[in-house]
């Protein structure tokens, strides 16, 4: 096989694995999971705090069936949200101006 043949297999596999992987994060979304990442993006907070949280049992964790990647749901994260945005409103302005700084 040619280089450039083999250039293309590569690409055209990287391309493919690339659009089942976007498949299978928008059928996770679709049924309200999102991966590590994004839940960590959610809360605005690392990817390893949402792995600890989720060892530490604060943030429920599934895993998906096939590649075992740890999961999250929607509704649960949306519940942290809330909690958290109640917590930040029980502060006075004061308060939060100086955990801010």
């Amino acid at each position: 096989m040619s280089l450039t043949a083999t250039i293309v297999k590569v690409l055209s596999e990287t391309v493919s694995r690339s659009k089942v992987t976007l498949g299978i994060a928008i059928v996770l979304e679709m049924e309200g999971f999102v991966r590590v990442k994004q839940a960590a993006s959610m809360l605005g907070v690392s990817p390893n705090t949402i792995r600890a949280w989720g060892a530490g049992g604060k943030v429920p964790e599934y895993r998906h069936p096939v590649n075992n990647y740890c999961l999250y749901r929607l509704a649960d994260l949306m519940k942290i949200l809330r909690q958290l945005e109640k917590s930040v409103s029980r502060l006075s302005k004061t308060e939060r101006q100086s955990r801010v700084r």
